[in-house]
């Protein structure tokens, strides 16, 4: 029987799926109990991840944004236009780190925000 006759077969499912015979219909509690371990297991390791990804991406988007500071006072020459760019910047980053789920980022910057502003007051 070549490739092409097997794919034209009747719906046959595979004997073993998933650890369960679907040939019987007798389902064990072990079985039950360690595919919802594995799935939980899962979704953990999943949930881990996605957390970790979105960090990362958090500390490039900060990482380009201390290079665009870098070029920025180059520019301007210390200028007194780089505090409303990098409050402006402030801002924006809080609002990265709100959408990324970075809570720790979040609460420094907005603590950094409130120092720059009680800063510019008292000066």
């Amino acid at each position: 029987m070549s490739m092409k006759d097997e794919s034209n077969a009747p719906n046959q499912s595979p004997e073993f799926v998933g650890g369960v015979n679907k040939s019987s219909t007798d389902v064990t509690t072990k079985e039950v109990v360690a595919l919802t371990d594995n799935i939980a297991s899962l979704e953990t390791s999943l949930a881990k991840e996605k957390d970790e990804r979105l960090e990362e991406r958090f500390r490039w988007v900060c990482a380009t944004a201390i290079l665009f500071d870098v070029v920025a006072v180059s520019a301007l020459n210390g200028s007194w236009l780089f505090l409303p760019i990098f409050m402006l910047q402030l801002i924006v980053l809080i609002g990265f780190a709100k959408e990324y789920g970075v809570d720790w980022a979040e609460q420094l910057i907005g603590r950094l925000l409130h120092w720059t502003s009680q800063w510019n007051k008292n000066n």
